[in-house]
């Protein structure tokens, strides 16, 4: 157990530390992209990158399938499985790849149909040709990532990502600054993919050598590799429509160029996912690796409470300040006149909010193998999702869409937190979760309103003293509150537990 922890550590820290300083150099860059290059193109390849997140669909979940498979014969040290698993993946991800770029070739004539208020010239064509090439290159170089993640080595990928990160966007700005030029801007961003995936492809042949032994496809364990992808897929269908149906109905319906102004909101947003799941899904193989060793279901029910209160404690810490200075931030960078109105950050932030205080519970899902179960609520949401939001789009303008998708991923929560206390902890226990859970999001939402009143009071105009010092007020706030509610709670003392060895293994190196 020790060291698992050690390795969760070192993963989250290495991550953590890596996808801050990808987040940064994002909005810099993306500050030049909006000055030189303008917020019309910026709406277009955001549009694009919805529609190719439907074809990446076409990997029907099988990492996942994959991740599941490699927690077990790692645990063991059985490299014969592990190097067949591995071989299995490359080839299906070679055919993949194929299959997503020939689709998308087919595509290009029917881009002017999701493309409203901006014409679609050669352009754009190169433009999404770039961004197809540049998603298909990840598939013939990325599937060794999986195994290094799956061993819970993924430090290795962040500390790689980050220095190519670096390099790539030192070109990029180049290019933008003394060119103007959003295509090269997009073909140093494949080129950025192709050697990063190839390093690491090269480290991943030093550690795990007998892989070269492995090079002929065990049909029995592909065969049952695709049993549970049947049950993944549909999850991964809801999961492109929840992350993807807003950015195509806004463009289709009202406006490409509004997306652009969207898409700032939801760069921040998406950046912060991605910070959070750098650290996250570093504990996912532990948690795989805990469910299938472990037969405690008590000791696994204390570790679910204490992984949701450390999911609650991020999610105060970084959507509080967000929330309430979500507009200062855009105004610094962009300007006044790229901000939008309160609705949308609530919007966009809540959603995100539940999307990681429940990540506990799709962790435990995904480790216990329950996809079929999985399956059904997703088809649920996905439809929920897709309905609310044409319709509410249709009665509300712009944020009735982004309400569809907050509905559908309570619903998730909901769905998804009934099946593993009805089906692993014990379905007695559900109303305690909900009820720990209601009081975190209670708290949550007087933490907003309070800091939200004190920063506009103490700091009326848009500027980086209100951005910096409205930032300490919101953590201030924070933490005297978790304090004074839950300082005496298990979970809270396992959590400063936590954090003190963090922080002093940080302190002696």
């Amino acid at each position: 157990m020790r060291n698992r922890s050690v390795l969760a550590i070192k993963n989250s820290t290495i991550g953590m530390i890596a996808q801050v300083i990808s987040l940064i150099i994002s909005f810099i860059i993306r500050k030049f992209l909006i000055e030189h290059i303008g917020i019309e193109v910026l709406g277009i390849s955001s549009t694009f990158a919805s529609v190719l997140g439907a074809l990446a669909l076409a990997e029907l979940g099988f990492q996942t399938a994959i991740m599941y498979s490699l927690y077990r014969p790692l645990s063991q040290k059985n490299e014969k499985l592990i190097g067949e698993i591995v071989y299995i993946l490359k080839r299906v991800y070679q055919a993949i790849g194929l299959c997503i770029f020939i689709t998308g070739l087919c595509l290009i004539p029917l881009l002017n149909l999701i493309i409203t208020d901006v014409n679609v010239t050669k352009y754009v064509y190169i433009i999404f040709m770039l961004q197809l090439v540049n998603n298909v290159a990840s598939y013939f170089l990325a599937y060794k990532r999986t195994l290094l993640f799956a061993d819970a080595k993924n430090y290795l990928c962040s500390l790689v990502d980050v220095a190519f990160k670096i390099l790539s966007s030192v070109a990029q700005l180049i290019v933008i600054i003394q060119f103007n030029s959003y295509i090269w801007f997009l073909i140093i961003g494949i080129l950025q993919v192709i050697f990063s995936n190839l390093f690491l492809s090269i480290v991943c042949n030093k550690l795990y050598p007998f892989l070269s032994d492995y090079q002929q496809i065990n049909k029995q364990l592909l065969k049952e590799i695709f049993s549970n992808i049947k049950n993944i897929f549909v999850a991964r269908i809801a999961g492109y429509v929840h992350s993807s149906i807003d950015i195509l109905l806004i463009s289709a319906l009202i406006s490409t160029v509004f997306v652009g102004f969207l898409s700032n909101y939801k760069q921040i947003t998406d950046s912060l996912r991605i910070l959070l799941d750098a650290t996250i899904n570093n504990i996912k193989p532990i948690v795989g690796n805990l469910l299938v060793t472990s037969t405690n279901r008590e000791h696994s029910l204390l570790v679910f409470k204490n992984y949701t209160y450390i999911m609650y404690l991020i999610t105060q810490v970084i959507f509080v300040p967000t929330i309430v200075l979500i507009d200062c931030f855009i105004s610094i960078l962009f300007g006044k006149n790229y901000t939008l109105p309160l609705i949308f950050s609530i919007l966009i932030v809540s959603d995100l909010y539940i999307h990681i205080l429940h990540g506990p519970l799709v962790d435990y899902i995904n480790g216990l193998g329950k996809f079929k179960e999985e399956r059904k609520i997703s088809i649920i949401g996905a439809i929920l999702n897709l309905i609310l939001s044409l319709l509410l789009i249709k009665i509300y303008g712009i944020p009735g869409a982004l309400l569809g998708t907050l509905i559908s991923e309570f619903y998730y929560w909901f769905a998804r937190s009934r099946l593993i206390y009805s089906d692993f902890f014990g379905k007695s226990k559900l109303i305690q979760y909900w009820v720990r859970n209601i009081r975190y999001t209670i708290l949550f939402a007087i933490n907003i309103i309070l800091s939200k009143y004190l920063i506009d009071h103490l700091f009326p105009e848009e500027n980086l003293n209100k951005f910096l010092l409205g930032g300490i007020i919101c953590e201030i706030i924070v933490i005297f509150s978790q304090i004074i509610i839950f300082g005496r709670s298990r979970e809270f003392k396992y959590s400063y537990t936590i954090a003190t060895k963090v922080f002093k293994k940080v302190a002696n190196r």
